[in-house]
């Protein structure tokens, strides 16, 4: 065997670093966890936020026009759909008259 054949036997098998290996995947498995239980009792605490009388006016105001914005599409929804109902009625209406004069002509 050649100097390179054996510097790559020892690179492949190297017997120190598996034996530490597996306490050093788990010591970093034991840290993650950690930070994950911190981070979710984190999130389960309610937070809270500060908002300047600006900010709270500002959201007011944001709400009343989506209110109105709201109510205007409602309306004008309404609006059509009375339009769609009634759009062949005044035709109707016309054609109803006009029967209803002719006939008192015929008379």
């Amino acid at each position: 065997m050649g100097k390179k054949d054996k510097q790559n036997a020892a690179e492949s098998t190297p017997e120190k670093n598996t034996a530490q290996q597996p306490a050093a995947d788990e010591a970093a498995k034991t840290a993650e966890t950690a930070k994950a239980d911190k981070a979710a009792e984190k999130s389960a605490e309610p937070e809270t936020f500060t908002v300047t009388r600006e900010q709270m006016e500002k959201m007011e105001g944001l709400a009343k026009s989506l209110a109105d914005e709201q109510d205007k599409y409602l309306r004008l929804a309404a609006e059509y759909d009375n339009y769609r109902e009634g759009k062949g009625k005044p035709l109707r209406r016309r054609e109803d008259r006009h029967d209803q004069g002719a006939a008192g002509r015929l008379r």
